[in-house]
């Protein structure tokens, strides 16, 4: 994989500083990408978009950390915050996402029985 660097590899500090610069921009530009994608299905509800948007880049930015031990040296009080926090994060997301959808359903049956 272009970028990887082995064990006991010579590299060159300054091109690979780029290359993860490059990989962090196009990154960033992505999640824009798809966050408008997923906004412009949101309807009436575009307001909480954002808000999953941000959860989820904190969801698994964090699970991400874990996947790659990012948290082996945390004490046991922090990994429990961490996870309390992930438990919330998850939790919120869900409301919100009941909320839309009770909204939509709500919408729904008000438009079929105006008929």
């Amino acid at each position: 994989m272009r970028g990887c660097v082995t064990p006991g590899q010579k590299v060159n500090p300054r091109q690979s500083i780029k290359t993860h610069h490059q990989r962090l921009r196009t990154t960033w530009y992505f999640q824009f990408f798809f966050y408008t994608m997923g906004e412009t299905q949101m309807g009436r509800f575009k307001f909480s978009s954002w808000t999953l948007h941000m959860a989820s880049i904190i969801i698994f930015s964090t699970l991400w950390g874990i996947a790659l031990k990012e948290w082996k040296g945390a004490g046991s009080r922090t990994k429990f915050l961490v996870a309390l926090s992930l438990l919330a994060l998850v939790g919120s997301t869900m409301i919100v996402g009941y909320g839309n959808y009770i909204g939509t359903a709500g919408r729904a049956a008000q438009s079929a029985s105006s008929q």
